[in-house]
């Protein structure tokens, strides 16, 4: 606890964007596209890198795969915390399941592609926003 203290006033860590990727993935969840190109641009501008933000979205979109598929006790079944249950919970619907598969598929492609030197870093997220259009 005092060490992430430590790293966050001395600005090693910076909140406002690990939050901001997680609103990103939220709105990309939610269908709001235009909201989640506008993180990523600000996302983009503090340095952060695709990797970290294709890497919360892939967790985020196969949490909610989960949770939507899943018959029975979620948490039990999956096993997911009642937390992450939860929050995946909040986006259940918004896509069909089969999307869902070729979102959390299409992302570990062009993440494997980033380390690969296939696609470049720049474009990778654009790329998911614009594929799932």
């Amino acid at each position: 606890d005092t060490v992430f203290k430590k790293f966050v006033d001395e600005d090693a860590y910076d909140i406002t964007c690990q939050q901001t990727v997680f609103d990103f993935s939220d709105a990309v969840l939610e269908k709001q596209l235009r909201k989640a190109y506008s993180l990523y641009q600000g996302l983009r501008e503090n340095d952060v890198n695709a990797i970290s933000i294709l890497g919360t979205l892939y967790s985020s979109a196969k949490n909610t795969l989960l949770v939507q598929i899943c018959e029975g006790d979620v948490c039990e079944v999956t096993g997911l915390s009642s937390g992450v249950a939860y929050y995946a919970g909040k986006h259940k619907g918004k896509y069909d399941a089969g999307k869902l598969v070729e979102i959390v598929r299409l992302i570990a492609r062009v993440t494997d592609d980033i380390k690969g030197g296939l696609i470049d870093e720049q474009y990778a997220v654009p790329y998911i926003l614009v594929n799932l259009c």
